[in-house]
C-alpha cells in the first residue's frame, strides 16, 4: 500500500524476482483472486491460470508486482 505523499519520493533500493511458490506470493495471489471475485459483477468466478512473473520491489514501501 502506498500513500499519496509517498509517490513522489521513490528511490529504488532492491528489486528481486521471487519464485511462485514463495509464501508471500501464494497469499497475495489468494487475496487478489478472492477480492476480484467478490467485487466483480460477473456471475462466474475467475481463477488464476498461470503466474508469469513475480517481482518484489523495495522502495520507501514494499510492492509485489505480478504478471498473471
Amino acid at each position: 500500500v502506498a500513500f499519496s505523499y509517498q509517490t513522489k519520493k521513490k528511490s529504488f533500493i532492491h528489486v528481486q524476482e521471487l519464485p511462485v511458490s514463495d509464501p508471500f506470493v501464494v497469499t497475495t495471489l489468494d487475496f487478489v483472486s478472492k477480492e476480484f471475485n467478490k467485487k466483480s459483477e460477473d456471475k462466474y468466478n475467475f481463477r488464476i491460470v498461470r503466474v508469469l512473473k513475480a517481482v518484489q520491489v523495495l522502495t520507501n514501501h514494499l510492492e509485489y508486482r505480478l504478471n498473471l
